[in-house]
Parts: C-alpha cells; sequence; structure tokens
C-alpha cells in the first residue's frame, strides 16, 4: 500500500528546480525557490573564487611554458634537420639527373651523389636521435590539455555563485586531471630555456583583470571602497603617506558596522571630548596594514624586476656611470637594443671618455656581444654563445679598442708615469696628507 505526500508538506528534492546543481537540495530556500545565501557561505565562495584565480595563474603558466617549448623544438627540427634533408636530398636527385646526361663526368658526379646521400643519412640519423619533433608534439600535447583545464577553471569563476560542494569537485577535478598529464609526461623543457623565457616575463601572466582581493579584506570591503580600492591591482599604487594615515588612530567606528570607520574631523563643540577620542580607532588593523605594505612593495618590486614585453633589466654589471650614460638614451631593458646604433653608442663612449670614466673593458665587451645577440636573435642567450661566438663589428671593435686605451692611461696616471700632477690631486682626495713623489721616485719606482 502506497502512501501519498500531502500537498502541504515541503519537500527539499520536489523544489530543486531544472538547471540548478546537484548540491542545491541541500541548502534552504526562500519563496522564490532561490537558495538563501548566510555570510558564511558568501565568505567561503570568495575564498574559494580567490583559490580558482590562483590555481588558475598556475595552469597559464605551465600551458605557456609547453607551448613556447613546443614552438622553440619544432624550430629547432626545422632548422637542424628536416630544412638540411629537404636541400641535400633535391640536391642529389639533380646531381643524379645530371649524371644521366653527362658521361663524361658521370663518375665524379655519381660520386658526389654518394657524398650527398649519406649527409642526407645523416642527418636523419641526428634526427631519430635528439626525437626535436617528438618533443614538439608532446609539449603541444601538454599545451592543449593545460588549455582545457583553463577553460573548466574559468566556466567555474565566471558563475555568479558556487556552492562549497561544486568547489570541492573542481578542486578534485584539476587534481586528477593534472597528475595524470604528468604521468604521461617523459621529456621537459631544459632549464635554461625556462629560465630565460621566465627573465623575459613570458611565463608568468596574470589569469584575469585582477577584480579579486584577498579573502583577509573582506571584512574591510567597505573602508577599501573608500579608500579607491577595489582590486587587487589596485594595492600596488598605494602612497606610503597613506599607510602613515591608516596607522593613527584617527577614524570613528560606524555605531551599525564595526568593521566600517570613516575619518574623524572634530567639530569645535568636540574638539575636547575625551570620551570621543577614546573610541577612535586606525583604519585597519596593524595586522592588516603591514600585509598591505608587504602586498604592496611585493607587487612594485615585481613590476619592476621583470616585463613580459621589454625583458630583464639592462647592464647590472655595468659601472652606474655607464648605466646613467644608456638609461639618458633611452636603454632601460634587453629589448631597448635592438635600437642601438653604431652612432648613439659612439655618443656614449665619447661622453665617457670625455668624463673620464670609461666602462670596464671586459664589461663593454660583454655588452658589445649582447647588442650583437639582440640585433640578431631578438634576444640575449647563453645558448647562442656556447654554440659559436658572435663576431663584433668593426665600430664594435672600435669602442672596445678605445675603452681599453682609455683605460690603460688612467691606469698609467695612476702609476705615476704621465701625469704627476693627477697623481697629486688623486692622494690629497684619498686623504694622504705627505708630498707627492719626486722625480728620483718616480724614476726608482720606474726601473722597479
Amino acid at each position: 500500500m502506497t502512501t501519498e505526500k500531502q500537498s502541504g508538506e515541503p519537500d527539499a528534492k520536489a523544489t530543486h528546480k531544472e538547471g540548478d546543481g546537484k548540491y542545491d537540495w541541500k541548502y534552504a530556500r526562500d519563496e522564490r525557490g532561490e537558495i538563501i545565501w548566510t555570510e558564511e557561505m558568501k565568505l567561503g565562495n570568495v575564498r574559494s573564487l580567490f583559490k580558482a584565480e590562483k590555481m588558475l595563474e598556475d595552469v597559464l603558466f605551465r600551458m605557456n611554458m609547453y607551448s613556447l617549448a613546443a614552438e622553440h623544438y619544432n624550430n629547432m627540427n626545422n632548422t637542424m634537420f628536416v630544412t638540411p634533408s629537404i636541400i641535400t636530398t633535391s640536391f642529389a636527385s639533380f646531381c643524379s639527373f645530371l649524371a644521366a646526361t653527362d658521361p663524361v663526368h658521370g663518375k665524379n658526379i655519381s660520386l658526389f651523389v654518394g657524398a650527398l646521400g649519406t649527409c642526407a643519412t645523416i642527418i636523419t640519423a641526428m634526427q631519430s636521435a635528439y626525437k626535436f619533433d617528438t618533443k614538439a608534439e608532446a609539449f603541444r600535447t601538454a599545451a592543449a590539455e593545460y588549455r582545457l583545464l583553463q577553460t573548466r577553471i574559468m566556466g567555474s569563476m565566471r558563475k555568479d555563485k558556487n556552492l562549497k560542494e561544486e568547489w570541492t569537485d573542481l578542486w578534485k577535478e584539476v587534481e586528477m586531471r593534472m597528475t595524470e598529464l604528468q604521468k604521461k609526461m617523459q621529456y621537459f623543457p631544459a632549464r635554461h630555456l625556462v629560465d630565460n623565457w621566465n627573465a623575459q616575463g613570458k611565463l608568468h601572466v596574470k589569469s584575469g583583470s585582477g577584480s579579486l582581493l584577498p579573502p583577509y579584506l573582506l571584512p574591510f570591503e567597505k573602508n577599501l571602497e573608500d579608500d579607491g580600492i577595489v582590486s587587487e591591482e589596485d594595492l600596488r599604487y598605494i602612497p606610503d603617506e597613506l599607510f602613515e594615515l591608516w596607522e593613527t588612530a584617527n577614524y570613528l567606528p560606524d555605531a551599525k558596522d564595526s568593521d566600517h570607520n570613516a575619518l574623524y574631523s572634530p567639530s569645535p563643540e568636540e574638539e575636547h571630548d575625551l570620551d570621543v577620542e577614546r573610541g577612535l580607532v586606525t583604519r585597519y588593523p596593524l595586522v592588516v596594514i603591514n600585509k598591505l605594505r608587504d602586498t604592496r612593495d611585493r607587487m612594485v618590486a615585481l613590476s619592476k624586476g621583470s616585463n613580459r614585453s621589454k625583458g630583464a633589466p639592462l647592464g647590472h654589471y655595468l659601472k652606474p656611470t655607464t648605466q646613467a650614460a644608456l638609461r639618458k638614451r633611452g636603454f632601460l631593458y634587453t629589448s631597448d637594443l635592438r635600437l642601438a646604433t653604431d652612432e648613439v653608442l659612439d655618443s656614449v663612449i665619447r661622453e665617457l671618455i670625455i668624463a673620464k670614466t670609461p666602462p670596464m673593458p671586459v664589461a663593454w665587451t660583454n655588452f658589445e656581444e649582447t647588442v650583437q645577440e639582440v640585433l640578431r636573435f631578438g634576444h640575449p642567450s647563453k645558448r647562442f654563445r656556447s654554440w659559436f661566438k658572435l663576431k663584433l663589428s668593426e665600430k664594435a671593435q672600435e669602442r672596445v679598442g678605445k675603452v681599453i686605451a682609455e683605460s690603460s692611461a688612467q691606469l698609467e696616471e695612476l702609476a705615476g708615469v704621465v701625469d704627476r700632477d693627477r697623481v697629486s690631486s688623486l692622494r690629497l682626495s684619498s686623504g694622504f696628507q705627505g708630498s707627492p713623489p719626486t722625480s728620483g721616485k718616480m724614476e726608482s719606482r720606474k726601473k722597479v
């Protein structure tokens, strides 16, 4: 005998509307059949959303790394093996036809055809040994898998609200798919390639517009909006003066919302009201202010240290005077060297020599090699130097020669062989109170 549910009794599963999540029936609903979101549920959703954004950045990092690795190894395979093999076999076929039409030199041409066939065999064997094409295909497949993961995570983030169980399912799915993908990976990009891409800023890409604030700032959302901070990117522009103002107890709490306060400006009647002054608080708790300051400093350091379009900072091994001369002409990053001309670099050397502050010869030679690499390959790379050494142009060799000549002249002056007045000024500037060496002492030093 079956019993029917009376029409007046509520049924949680009966109120589950088509199109809702499979966990919606666990939560209470309002009169319109929508889930009632508590403050704890909203806070948990924001925390999960922030966690998803960080996970998306990791997925984008791996996707960019494998995509760049696939492009690199594909170019290597085409440059070193595919193109030479095609040219060699094509030329061998032509020479075979030529040997058939020229009986006089047919024997020599046939011998040459055999040599070309041997070269083609060697190239094919090296291609099979290095497996650049196999690596490129593996990295391309991995990049495609991580792109699917990116789409999956961004689909969950675009939803207005996600339940706790839905986020848990997402974490399990992403973890399982990433684990399975890493098990299938037999190759990994070379370490120097990853370091080079990381220095150029090609791997770290923001997952979105930076619209999410860290979860610990959620209780102070109203205050942050009053201060003009609505996203994580805005933290980078907080000045030190604002931090000092926040740390002073100049804010009056809101009677209705304890987490919200406003800057207190007393009226003439309240100027000496001790009860009001006792109620003043800082803008945010001191722990939160210190975390905001650390986050601001870290974001500023990252923005200065690396830039995706500009590359790494230029010439950390150069003297400060040389760096200043280059900055004066607009050379701040390695990518700026693609605009370096002989006239501009000649003016840099001329200015430094006139100011008696020439660069160190070894450092300037390294700089000239970096310029040649950027002009030829688009970016500096230590691997190019390990393969072959770029020959400096005549103008670059002339500049290096001027630097060496000026540095040698200064060393001779310091030794007292050329300019006694300069030696005297150097002794006085260094705090030496004695008299300059006499000519007799100079001659004895020369003999020694």
